[in-house]
């Protein structure tokens, strides 16, 4: 263990070595000025370590005391909350060689049966006609006029596609041959029929390839086919601010003349520049105070805008294009999570500086936390010793922030107590920063209590200062401390700007590709049925 001129720079120094020690600890306890004892443990050696027992304390603080990170990725359990209620893929491939032959033989085989039958028929038929040209035509065709109804029926009736051979005359055997064939045709034309009805009415997965959409041609497709669309991004990568502006609104307070270096050398010239004061007067610490409340709204703006600038160099990675919906949800996920980052980053540092001031009892140059004294009896050259100021029972020697409401005295002497104006909202303590946190802005939204407050200065010079607006939209309130608005990076709004269509024509998807339920083409059904007569 170290001593040095700070605490944390003499801890930072040291390491464990004692406390890993039983007989150490022990002997520690001796030297107590108390006879209160305290059953202590030493540190466990046997334990497993990535540190040893002379590590000191700013190696731990490096790794930020952490033994072993213990990643657990569990897949599965995205997975399920993932929830997909389908799968899809397609692929490109060529008709299978079975499939290729069965088609092929099936369309020879029907347009050779139905050749078969139509074509002697059709030859027929023409050389008839070239016969009956020869005759009298006018008295033909006023006979198949009237015969036309008794040639079809004796066709049908003597219509036989099951000729014995060779030929027969036996009535018979062509009665069964006849028979044969009506039931033939009857059965054929029957599971036609069933066929024609069951391919016309099914519903098949057609999929469709779209090259080169636009983000118009994809929102129409993305509106009528919603779960099977697919477009895959050329570039997968993108920066955040292709698609994204963060913009924010501070409090108004960060815009107004009380941050303002004018406003903050008014006071310093008012209050301090002719005369003095009380160190617990608000008057001595007035300067200081707005100071403090203007190196936040500057800090907090340049941490903003740091982290902007690293965010928005940002890649956000898809692999195809999402939809508008699950992009915005994604995109206002990922501002939340800036925005909180950013948030505990500036806190985290402000929380460090506010612990080290207050280990390191750092004094107070406005003598707010440590008045020093000269014992008047005791050895020569001791120096000078601090004495810690109490704020209503609260000692700055163990609390940083004891504070209580500012007040502006009437008189420089701590032998009259008797205040003139107790500063609504406004605190001081045993530091700046501290008492300014607990402070709030009600005053300044009370242009009363401004022109009060100025009434008490020491010097007879006046300034034109503006009360803040009420009436504007705020998500805090007049009796906001300071550090409610610290926490909150002294932001009103948020304002994020989603330009989906710039993220999609840097997406670049080179085609788009949706499958959706519909009937058989006209083409398939002719070729099926072709296929079944054959």
């Amino acid at each position: 263990m170290y001593t040095g001129c700070y605490v944390i720079e003499s801890l930072l120094q040291s390491d464990l070595r004692c406390f890993y020690n039983q007989t150490c600890i022990t002997k520690l306890q001796s030297y107590s000025l108390a006879k209160t004892t305290m059953n202590v443990t030493a540190l466990d050696k046997s334990l497993p370590s990535n540190f040893t027992e002379n590590s000191t304390i700013e190696e731990l603080v490096n790794q930020l005391m952490v033994e072993e990170w213990n990643p657990l990725i569990m897949y599965e359990n995205y997975y399920n909350e993932c929830q997909p209620s389908q799968c899809t893929y397609t692929h490109e491939t060529k008709n299978s060689v079975i499939y290729i032959v069965t088609t092929l033989v099936g369309l020879i085989g029907g347009l050779i049966t139905a050749l078969k039958l139509i074509v002697p028929r059709l030859v027929k038929f023409i050389r008839r006609k070239k016969e009956l040209a020869r005759s009298e035509i006018e008295t033909i065709e006023q006979q198949q006029r009237f015969h036309i109804v008794k040639k079809l029926r004796d066709y049908v009736r003597t219509l036989n596609v099951f000729p014995s051979i060779p030929p027969t005359n036996d009535e018979h055997q062509l009665r069964n041959e006849r028979i044969s064939t009506k039931l033939f045709i009857v059965l054929l034309i029957s599971s036609l029929a069933i066929l024609l009805f069951y391919t016309s009415l099914i519903d098949v997965t057609q999929t469709v390839n779209i090259r080169e959409p636009t983000f118009a041609k994809y929102s129409q497709l993305y509106s009528a086919y919603p779960q099977t669309l697919t477009c895959p991004c050329t570039k997968i990568s993108i920066n955040y601010n292709t698609f994204l502006q963060l913009q924010y609104t501070f409090h108004q307070v960060c815009n107004s003349i009380f941050v303002n270096k004018d406003w903050i050398d008014y006071l310093f010239f008012v209050f301090l520049g002719n005369g003095s004061v009380r160190t617990d007067d608000f008057r001595s610490i007035a300067t200081n105070t707005f100071q403090g409340l203007s190196s936040f709204c500057a800090l907090v703006n340049q941490t903003i805008s740091n982290g902007l600038t690293q965010f928005n160099s940002t890649q956000y990675i898809s692999a195809s294009v999402i939809p508008l919906k699950a992009f915005e949800s994604e995109i206002s996920s990922l501002t939340k999570q800036f925005i909180s980052s950013t948030a505990n980053d500036f806190l985290l540092s402000l929380s460090t500086i506010r612990d080290t001031t207050q280990s390191n009892s750092l004094r107070s140059a406005l003598q707010t936390n440590f008045n020093f004294y000269i014992p008047t009896h005791g050895t020569i050259g001791a120096g000078a010793y601090p004495n810690p100021i109490l704020y209503e029972n609260c000692n700055c020697a163990t609390s940083a922030t004891c504070a209580y409401q500012s007040r502006i005295y009437r008189s420089v002497s701590l032998a009259d107590p008797t205040v003139l104006f107790y500063v609504p909202g406004m605190y001081i303590g045993c530091y700046v920063i501290e008492s300014l946190l607990q402070s709030d802005l009600r005053c300044f939204y009370n242009q009363t209590c401004i022109t009060k407050l100025q009434s008490y200065s020491l010097v007879n010079t006046t300034m034109n200062v503006t009360a803040l607006d009420k009436s504007l939209p705020s998500n805090f309130t007049e009796n906001s401390t300071i550090e409610e608005l610290v926490n909150q990076l002294m932001v009103e709004k948020w304002d994020p700007l989603i330009m989906y269509e710039n993220y999609y024509n840097e997406c670049q998807p080179s085609q788009c590709t949706y499958t959706h339920e519909t009937k058989n083409s006209v083409i398939y059904i002719v070729t099926t049925l072709f296929g079944l007569i054959g």
